[in-house]
């Protein structure tokens, strides 16, 4: 692996004496681009002064520098070098940087040869990159209907002890964005969205029956008042999460309102391939796949991106959306078998085409403890990540998979599934952390609230008596954090079955040749126009200017 450099790639093959031959290949370069651009520092910042920077690093392809064991911090070349970088990222040159992390990171930093700039970066922002929480109060207050499973205000329950934990005070909380109609139809047909913004209670009779039963339509996803306004706030909280990881706002972004993972996207040809029929339909609860879309957001900027999903059901909209490419590979536990929902999920469902073997299922039998089901899971991750490598993870965690969930038929307890969510965090890779099933609300709240304790590591510290609130009741009768959720269902996994599932799962990635890399092009323009403004606003120090002393100890080293 070797350093992109002013449009230059520097192979150390071809610099075998040592590391300090390569750099002073860069420092050649680097003095080459001063003298075509001259660009030099200003007195009073760190910054670069010259006439179309962005311009100029843009044709130059300037995409980052790091730093190799014998490049000492008084090289004249480290000074240039991070000028540059800091002019792509104060530009907002994200491509570039993301070129960088994709070409270089993946390989140089994992095999320790070297090390990244970017701690220039976490000091310009002003403070360390923290964990951001989207919640909208407006979330928990629709209603699918009497005696549906489906209840949103588990999510006010959620909320209401991560607040009276105090755990909103170590993360930064936002009111999320809400998805637009162009946001949805990134994935959705355009049809679909439409109606679902059309439709109520009311007028749905004035729809064709056809429609409604193309659009799966019924008990299991009725139509409820607020339908759209639902979507779109759990919808864009996703999107605005998925945005502020492409953005290095955050390392980590939790919106437990996202992860409904079935609804899906369907292309019918018709004969002789002539013409195409595209339509979109919802299922097992959920309208919009807020997850599918995220995670196209992600690919922006992420040349592979790793999707997890501990929910009881399989993730049959994610699966099939990305069923076809090995940009995205899904990994899926969940119960299979005895027509269990949605019906998928078997473990020779391994995706098509470029996709073939980008598709990992994990298919569990009922009564599964917490011991078996970590050890499967770790085993499983920590293959995928050794043989994809990816860039970000995305990860589901459906709360029906714990025992005494109201559809669930698993053992796990709160613990239990909250020690998989530490050790995805483990990875130390950008994570987008969604919520999904789970129909028991009381125990949805608690394995929410205390994951998210888990992704700040406060675990040990929050007190399993629950804080009061004005939901107290809810959790009658011995309103703790950890309650025992285990259940008479015996446990059908064996030690023989899961190490059979193993072996698969192994034998399968073992068909990757190697992990897919992307030709990065022009990124499209943020929804958010006023993110970069409102990013200004929160730093320290907004015109990233340093102190004199600070600028002086930079210019003489």
């Amino acid at each position: 692996m070797g350093i992109w450099l002013c449009g230059r790639y520097i192979n150390p093959r071809k610099h075998p004496a040592s590391s300090t031959t390569m750099a002073r290949s860069c420092a050649t370069h680097a003095e080459t681009l001063y003298t075509e651009t001259n660009v030099v520092p200003r007195a009073s910042s760190r910054m670069a002064q010259t006439k179309g920077v962005k311009e100029i690093t843009e044709s130059l392809g300037v995409v980052g520098v790091v730093r190799l064991p014998g490049w000492g911090p008084r090289d004249p070349a480290r000074a240039w070098l991070e000028t540059l970088l800091e002019i792509a990222v104060n530009q907002c040159l994200w491509r570039l940087r993301c070129q960088f992390l994709s070409r270089v990171a993946g390989d140089l930093y994992r095999r320790r040869s070297g090390h990244l700039l970017l701690g220039n970066l976490q000091q310009n922002m002003g403070k360390d990159r923290p964990v951001v929480y989207f919640y909208d109060p407006e979330c928990g207050n629709f209603h699918y209907g009497p005696n549906h499973p489906m209840k949103p205000h588990r999510l006010t329950l959620t909320h209401t002890l991560v607040v009276n934990y105090g755990l909103t005070d170590s993360m930064k909380v936002y009111k999320p964005y809400r998805a637009s109609l162009k946001d949805m139809i990134t994935f959705h047909s355009q049809d679909y969205a439409e109606f679902l913004r059309d439709v109520t209670p009311h007028n749905m009779h004035t729809f064709p029956k056809e429609k409604l039963l193309t659009y799966n339509i019924g008990e299991d996803c009725p139509i409820f008042d607020g339908i759209y306004q639902f979507c779109s706030i759990y919808t864009g909280a996703s999107l605005q999460a998925a945005k502020y990881l492409n953005n290095e706002v955050a390392d980590i972004a939790i919106n437990w309102s996202g992860g409904l993972h079935h609804a899906k996207k369907f292309e019918v040809r018709s004969a002789f391939h002539l013409t195409k029929l595209r339509y979109s339909q919802a299922s097992g609860f959920c309208y919009i796949n807020d997850i599918v879309i995220a995670i196209l957001e992600l690919l922006k900027y992420h040349p592979r991106v790793l999707y997890i999903d501990i929910d009881v059901h399989h993730g049959d909209g994610v699966q099939e959306a990305f069923y076809l490419t090995d940009r995205v590979m899904t990994v899926s536990f969940h119960r299979y078998g005895n027509m269990f929902f949605p019906g998928t999920g078997d473990m020779y469902e391994v995706g098509a085409k470029a996709g073939k073997y980008y598709s990992i299922n994990v298919p569990l039998k009922e009564g599964i403890d917490d011991d078996m089901y970590f050890n499967i899971f770790r085993c499983v991750v920590n293959d995928v990540v050794t043989y994809y490598r990816p860039t970000a993870v995305v990860l589901q965690c459906g709360a029906d998979s714990l025992g005494c969930d109201r559809l669930g038929v698993f053992n796990l307890s709160i613990r239990g599934h909250g020690r998989c969510v530490k050790m995805v965090k483990a990875l130390g890779l950008p994570l987008l952390v969604l919520g999904g099933g789970g129909y028991t609300v009381r125990n949805v709240a608690r394995c929410w609230a205390y994951e998210t304790a888990v992704l700040l590591d406060q675990e040990d510290n929050i007190s399993n008596d629950l804080p009061y609130s004005p939901y107290i009741e809810f959790f009658h009768p011995d309103y703790t954090l950890h309650p025992d959720l285990t259940t008479k269902l015996d446990n059908a996994n064996t030690k023989q079955y899961l190490e059979a599932l193993r072996n698969t799962v192994h034998d399968h990635l073992k068909q990757l040749v190697h992990a897919p890399s992307v030709q990065f092009t022009d990124v499209p323009a943020d929804y958010l126009d006023t993110f970069r403004m409102e990013l200004e606003e929160e730093r320290e120090n907004p015109n990233g200017c340093l102190a004199k002393e600070e600028e002086e100890e930079l210019i003489n080293a």
